[in-house]
């Protein structure tokens, strides 16, 4: 992508190295945290961690049954989209509306 945006192969590539921590830390944060939710794991945890397992096990949960949010799921397990997608107000109601309607 980098190379399609047309930059110059020729020049250092200080802007291309300038964005990596936005793409390997998102992925650290993914796979830290799945090690976080096992059960041997007895922290320390990082603060908000509750919270943002809370968030995370409902996009799951509605990724089951509702197509948008499991597009979005699977772009970020997929490294397509940046996790923070999952975060956004409006996937985080869509995933409550859908896990409400499911268990009536």
């Amino acid at each position: 992508m980098y190379l399609l945006s047309g930059a110059d192969p020729r020049r250092p590539a200080r802007e291309f190295f300038a964005l990596q921590p936005l793409v390997v830390d998102a992925a650290w944060r993914l796979s830290t945290s799945a090690d976080l939710a096992r059960s041997s794991v007895t922290g320390p945890y990082p603060r908000g961690y509750r919270l943002s397992r809370w968030v995370g096990d409902q996009i799951v949960e509605a990724s089951v049954t509702d197509r948008t949010i499991a597009r979005r799921f699977d772009d970020v397990v997929q490294m397509r989209r940046h996790p923070s997608i999952l975060a956004t107000p409006g996937t985080v109601l869509r995933a409550l509306r859908v896990n409400r309607a499911t268990a009536r």
